[in-house]
């Protein structure tokens, strides 16, 4: 006999519970939105400015590449890898809107990019909206907030790093921005006014770069009205480091491993360096971005990539069918290669790494590696066929190289007398603690990965893997003028990362897990961070500079040369904004430095958004006026028109290169006074005098 107990009956009414009511995630992305907001106002960006980016942000990135994934994905929920491959393909169908719109000549459309795309695929999307699913989360994962911690260091550290050397024109007294970022400014400067591209600053001359990124700042400039410099100065770079967090995490989990290992990675990659011998804070990939947006671009369209492929190579259920994946990876893989041309080359040696172990282990694989590499290798063909062409390729292969000009290996070399017998000595110095130097950061993970043979399974982290190894081994064998080989190193260096965080995240996951820290306590632990952090490291060069002196007027950026000054920049404002965007420049200055010797003087295609007939050099080729080697015409005008004050070359220069404008730098050099002769001054003060050539 047995005796059933029931369950009370309730007296009363039923009492439904209250539903859990909570901010979730949005509470980190308010953090991260709200730290964004206060740096751009703290260093000189309008309010005004502020909302426009942000808006042209969602309106022509964020949400026309989501409804385009989503729509051809078809995913079966909307979360972090849709945010992540969405955000980036944004960026990609961007570009070739403003590519498209410009080329055609129809500019004026370009608004209308993101309209075409969600109406386009709003019939999917309706479609999808039943069975759609969005995670909804009362209380955000710790990982999100681990996210925005990183996220908000790394913002933090680019206006500590980037935007204390780069003070607002005419704004300082004196300040020499680096050529590089000016380098890129003229070639957004270019892609805003002109198509085909020129190089700004050697008028006539086809550019052959990577130069998806300076459409970007152009787009935005043209669509808003931002002004070019606020816009490469404080905006574009941060939503793409925000991007990166986010493809960290989706990549991490794309490839087995928890979104926590994807926040390390993140950590790795932007807030910690090389050991050289303590840390370097933050890594040099936050120095690196702001001098070539072209690779940051490249990097946030590489990492969908690197998600979409892994995801077939280990045969995920959210792996995408061939129709759908071409339809997305196609466009990807193109912007990949016109932003930086580095990345792809990369893939490829890692599949080659994949392809021998599917060959041995596993060749139903195969076709998967062999068509992802097929399709990288059209793409850079198709790249180097139509766009590359005649660039100078200044890739050698000096094996150790890289290593032997650094400290401390050079100041050994040049103790032996770069004999032979002392680099037989010092070669096996300089690769094993070169390459640690370089990487020792990421071993520890990455040894407990190969301890617990877990680092080429799944076969989706063989693929890091041969990534990370490409790198070093382009570390260890070429050289390229400006360390350029730093492009290939890179990628494998943030491929590196994720695996690393993996086996960092096995290890200390479980015991960080077991002390139940609450999450007070892991918030102010990151902000104290982050804190220390900004005050106390000198980083991006050696200079002493914070940026709370910064703030407080005080000088914190390089001015030995004074190259950009309030009169000068008022020289080329006034050239800006009175003269046609067609009109080509003559410049006396050509050199960034007093000793004449470093010729990267590139403030006037910057500032003045013109062409110019010889200023700065930067033409797609690797070396210095590299198109112009053999064929000095344009140097002789130059000298002749400045240090001769020759009418005839003026003439000359007006005939062949289309010479409208003289822009006489008299702070920098003698002006011969005959220069103010060749024809109307129509600006002029104690340091710049813009002299209009007659018509004939």
């Amino acid at each position: 006999m047995s005796t059933a107990v029931h369950p009370a009956t309730p007296i009363g009414p039923a009492v439904r519970p209250m539903p859990e009511r909570g901010l979730g995630v949005s509470a980190p992305i308010a953090v991260v939105a709200a730290v964004c907001i206060v740096t751009w106002l703290a260093f000189g960006v309008s309010l005004a400015d502020v909302l426009l980016f942000v808006g042209y942000a969602l309106a022509f990135n964020l949400l026309p590449g989501c409804a385009a994934f989503v729509a051809i994905a078809r995913p079966a929920g909307f979360g972090v890898r849709e945010l992540a491959v969405g955000w980036g393909l944004g960026y990609g169908l961007e570009a070739g809107a403003f590519v498209l719109t410009a080329a055609t000549g129809h500019r004026d459309l370009l608004p209308l990019y993101p309209v075409v795309v969600l109406v386009l695929a709003a019939p999917a999307l309706w479609t999808l909206r039943g069975r759609l699913r969005i995670p909804r989360w009362t209380v955000a994962p710790s990982w999100t907030w681990g996210a925005a911690a990183v996220a908000v260091a790394a913002v933090l550290l680019t206006a500590d790093g980037f935007f204390t050397q780069t003070p607002m024109p005419a704004t300082a007294p004196g300040v020499d921005y680096s050529a590089d970022v000016l380098a890129h400014l003229g070639f957004a400067a270019e892609a805003l006014h002109h198509w085909p591209l020129q190089a700004p600053g050697l008028a006539g001359v086809q550019l052959h770069y990577y130069f998806l990124a300076n459409t970007h700042m152009a787009a935005i400039s043209q669509v808003t009205g931002i002004d070019l410099v606020t816009i490469a100065f404080r905006l574009y770079m941060v939503p793409m480091v925000l991007l990166l967090v986010v493809q960290l995490v989706a990549l991490a989990r794309a490839v087995g491993a928890s979104a926590w290992a994807g926040v390390v990675a993140g950590a790795l990659a932007l807030l910690l360096g090389s050991l050289d011998p303590l840390p370097t804070v933050p890594t040099e990939l936050l120095f690196t971005f702001p001098l070539s947006p072209s690779f940051l671009m490249g990097t946030i369209i590489w990492l969908p990539i690197l998600i979409l492929l892994a995801e077939h190579l280990d045969r995920r259920p959210e792996a995408l069918r061939l129709p759908a994946l071409l339809a997305i990876a196609i466009p990807l893989l193109f912007v990949c290669e016109g932003a930086k041309a580095t990345s792809l080359p990369m893939t490829i040696a890692a599949l080659a790494l994949v392809g021998l172990w599917a060959f041995r282990r596993d060749r139903s694989r195969l076709p998967v590696v062999v068509g992802a590499g097929m399709a990288c290798a059209a793409v850079i063909l198709l790249f180097n066929a139509l766009l590359y062409q005649g660039m100078t390729n200044s890739i050698g292969f000096h094996p150790l190289r890289a290593y032997l000009e650094s400290q401390p290996f050079k100041l050994l070399d040049d103790r032996f007398d770069h004999s032979e017998l002392g680099r037989v000595l010092l070669y096996p110095l300089a690769l094993v603690f070169g390459t640690l130097r370089i990487a020792v950061t990421l071993l520890p993970g990455l040894a407990v990965l190969a301890l617990r043979h877990r680092l080429i399974t799944p076969p989706s982290r063989l693929l890091l893997l041969g990534a990370f190894l490409t790198g070093i081994a382009a570390m260890v064998l070429l050289t390229h003028p400006g360390t350029s080989q730093l492009y290939f190193f890179w990628p494998g260096y943030i491929a590196g990362a994720v695996l690393s965080a993996i086996g960092l995240v096995h290890v200390l996951g479980p015991r960080v897990a077991a002390m139940h820290l609450r999450r007070s306590w892991m918030l102010g632990g990151a902000a104290l961070l982050a804190l220390v952090l900004i005050i106390d490291m000198p980083v991006w060069d050696q200079t002493p500079k914070k940026s709370w002196s910064s703030l407080d007027d005080g000088v914190a950026y390089p001015h030995p040369n004074n190259n950009m000054t309030p009169q000068l920049y008022a020289g080329y404002a006034w050239i800006r904004d009175h003269t046609d965007v067609d009109d080509v420049l003559a410049v006396s200055q050509r050199f960034a430095d007093a000793a004449h010797a470093d010729p990267r003087y590139c403030e006037p295609s910057a500032f003045a958004e013109r062409r110019a007939m010889l200023s700065c050099p930067s033409d797609g080729t690797s070396e210095y006026y590299g198109r112009l080697k053999g064929n000095p015409e344009r140097f002789e005008l130059n000298d002749a028109i400045f240090t001769a004050g020759s009418q005839d070359a003026v003439a000359f220069a007006a005939q062949k290169f289309g010479v409208r404008w003289l822009v006489a730098d008299r702070l920098h050099g003698p002006i011969h006074p005959k220069v103010y002769r060749l024809g109307r001054i129509a600006f002029r003060n104690d340091e710049i005098a813009v002299i209009e050539v007659p018509r004939h």
